[in-house]
């Protein structure tokens, strides 16, 4: 069985087609490390730290 792939992407929040704005060039090896992946990508676009990392 080949192992879980975690990718961090962004979306538009009213885009209901899900239409990918941003994705990361790499895989992750857990959940956590996608979200804090996504976090420190929102971070830099709103120059600051809109999200709290977990």
């Amino acid at each position: 069985m080949p192992p879980l792939v975690y990718r961090a992407e962004a979306y538009e929040e009213a885009d209901r087609f899900r239409e990918c704005k941003w994705g990361c060039a790499h895989d992750h090896e857990s959940v956590e490390h996608a979200f804090n992946c996504g976090v420190a990508w929102l971070n830099d676009q709103a120059d600051g730290t809109a999200v709290q990392m977990a």
